[in-house]
């Protein structure tokens, strides 16, 4: 006799659908005991007679003796998706970290990736060498105009016209300009 083959379409028996039917009220009253809500326990019952639906070939033996094969058979379908089911609740603990929104929205911004730190380094560089540079980085840096002008004795305009000169020549050294 020939083995059967892997893609087997044998049609599933009427009377393999009629006992999983049969075994709804016993499935629910079961599904108490695993789950916390209505809807959770109407999803492990729906998940439980499509898995025994699925896998109905693996069911040995008759599914209308009362013997109680059947429904022990349900009952370890219905544990396995129960204990898989936590396994990936753990896994998903371990893994995955939330992160509030308050810290989304209070984390002033990403940090710089290497290319950018490069960049901005050429423009340090390029910045050093030009007259008035240092306007320039203690600007970048966040100092305030009246600041840098209180310093070196000059005007909030006269400093910010310095500063837009340093841009301008920090730019046309790096080849930045077009």
């Amino acid at each position: 006799m020939l083995p059967k083959p892997a893609n087997d379409n044998t049609p599933r028996p009427a009377a393999f659908d009629a006992a999983v039917m049969a075994y709804m009220p016993g499935l629910t009253r079961l599904a108490r005991r695993y789950t916390k809500t209505t809807e959770q326990r109407d999803d492990l019952v729906n998940d439980t007679v499509m898995y025994a639906l699925e896998r109905w070939k693996n069911f040995r033996g008759d599914p209308s003796e009362s013997r109680g094969g059947f429904w022990a058979w349900l009952t370890w379908q219905m544990r396995g998706l129960v204990k898989s089911a936590s396994v990936k609740a753990a896994f998903r603990r371990r893994t995955i970290t939330f992160v509030s929104m308050e810290a989304v929205v209070t984390t002033p911004s990403t940090p710089a990736s290497q290319e950018e730190n490069a960049d901005l380094s050429v423009v340090f560089r390029c910045a050093a060498g030009v007259k008035h540079g240092d306007v320039l980085i203690r600007r970048a840096m966040g100092e305030h105009l009246q600041v840098i002008a209180d310093e070196r004795g000059l005007s909030r305009e006269r400093v910010r016209q310095i500063e837009t000169e340093a841009r301008e020549q920090v730019v046309d050294a790096i080849g930045w300009g077009g």
